[in-house]
């Protein structure tokens, strides 16, 4: 059985973000992952830097040093209001959800 995303140890997404063609990881901004469960739900944001960081990348969990509070915008959202969240919040990145909270992209700048 697969591990979920937030199962997962620091290295193995470490490792994942190494070898990014292989795994299918490869994004223009790639500051931040963003964490979902099985449905694809956004539960998290965790830095590049965390996981580099990482005391003790074998061990630590992702749910551990994921960030709960995510800044995201609905697919519905207007492109006006994406452009103030960008100017709000100072980001490159803003993760897009359904309505169902389930992540469908990012919106870069």
């Amino acid at each position: 059985m697969a591990k979920k995303a937030a199962e997962k140890s620091a290295k193995e997404l470490s490792e994942m973000l190494l070898n990014p063609r292989k795994n299918g990881f490869f994004k223009d901004t790639i500051n931040n992952c963003y964490v979902t469960d099985r449905d694809r739900t956004l539960i998290g944001v965790v830095s590049l830097r965390a996981l580099v960081l990482s005391k003790d990348p074998d061990n630590e969990l992702i749910r551990d040093m994921m960030d709960d509070n995510v800044v995201s915008v609905n697919t519905t959202t207007d492109q006006e209001d994406v452009s103030q969240m960008f100017e709000k919040y100072g980001y490159l990145a803003i993760p897009v959800v359904d309505n169902e909270k389930r992540l469908v992209g990012i919106v870069t700048i």
